[in-house]
């Protein structure tokens, strides 16, 4: 009775291209219960079984390749359309961070004498530095989207420009 009972099985594998899927497994708690009629009748099933089980595999990868595709195209869409926005933004913001930093040097005695230019130039300095944010703020934006059929650039763009407190002198189209 280690068994719990049984005192006949019947095992078929599931095979599909010499690959095992599975087994159907039959059990009876009486002797001989299961005739070779019994048999191919399994045996037929399982053949079905892993027609539908490879069908389904099958399906599952065209899904999973579709959706890759669209991620990629997704994100090839947002490269075009953000690639030479961020990069004139650095080059433009960088440029400024950098002649700002020229003046402070060389004409730190002016500068000394004229606490309004220095202040000016901060405020210049602290948006330059602002707008060099923008890269890793969309980026940030970007990680936490769940789903790109979801993704609405122009709103993530409004995001972005909010908080950087540029919003009232940026129209998105």
């Amino acid at each position: 009775n280690f068994l719990g009972g049984m005192r006949s099985e019947l095992a078929v594998p599931i095979i599909w291209k010499d690959e095992p899927l599975g087994v159907i497994n039959l059990e009876s708690p009486r002797p001989d219960a299961f005739s070779i009629h019994h048999e191919h009748l399994v045996q037929f099933s399982a053949a079905h079984a892993a027609v539908a089980i490879s069908h389904a595999r099958s399906i599952q990868v065209v899904v999973w390749n579709q959706q890759l595709q669209s991620e990629l195209w997704a994100l090839a869409q947002i490269g075009d359309a953000y690639g030479p926005l961020i990069h004139r933004l650095n080059s433009d913001a960088g440029a400024i961070s950098a002649i700002l930093s020229e003046i402070n040097f060389k004409y730190e005695h002016v500068l000394a004498s004229n606490p309004e230019l220095r202040e000016r130039l901060g405020e210049i300095e602290s948006k330059a530095q602002r707008v060099l944010e923008v890269p890793s703020r969309l980026k940030r934006q970007l990680e936490r989207v769940q789903s790109f059929e979801d993704l609405d650039i122009n709103r993530l763009t409004e995001q972005v420009l909010f908080r950087l407190g540029s919003h009232e002198s940026v129209l998105i189209k």
